[in-house]
């Protein structure tokens, strides 16, 4: 029986796709794929998204991931996390999970949040998890006296 390959998965930049598509107009779909070495459903699907191409910058690698099969409430979820925020809430990514679970079932979404698909949510999105950090509080006006009352205290109790 004849082994089969298996297929590597191939991405490929702004500027190389605009260049698939110039050939294409001009030499058709099958044969820009033969020069390019590309499918030539890959030249068709490219071709339709010629304008989203044109405004990439060139060297990035485009419209790499899928779309989001609950658009719905990846906004609602989105704009939570951006409230939530806003606040200056401390949010992690269990958080927002149990979020996504919780908005699913208000619209009644049969959706499981697993750890994965949060992550992807934020890469998506461009949403980091951040560092906690605490913001500075500002001195009370006597802070110099009650200083110098503490040294003493310490002082009398170190004796």
């Amino acid at each position: 029986m004849e082994e089969r390959k298996a297929k590597t998965r191939k991405s490929y930049t702004a500027q190389f796709k605009l260049e698939v598509i110039q050939f294409a107009k001009e030499s058709g779909n099958r044969a820009a794929g033969r020069k390019f070495n590309v499918n030539e459903a890959s030249v068709r699907e490219w071709r339709k998204n010629e304008e989203i191409f044109k405004k990439l910058h060139r060297g990035k690698r485009a419209m790499r991931y899928r779309k989001c099969f609950w658009p719905t409430l990846e906004k609602e979820l989105y704009d939570w996390v951006m409230l939530e925020r806003s606040r200056g809430m401390r949010l992690s990514t269990t958080r927002i999970l149990l979020q996504a679970k919780q908005i699913a079932r208000e619209k009644k979404i049969d959706f499981k949040a697993y750890p994965s698909w949060g992550f992807r949510f934020m890469r998506r999105n461009n949403l980091s998890v951040r560092a906690s950090t605490s913001k500075g509080q500002k001195l009370p006006i006597d802070w110099e006296a009650k200083v110098i009352k503490f040294r003493q205290f310490v002082r009398a109790f170190s004796e």
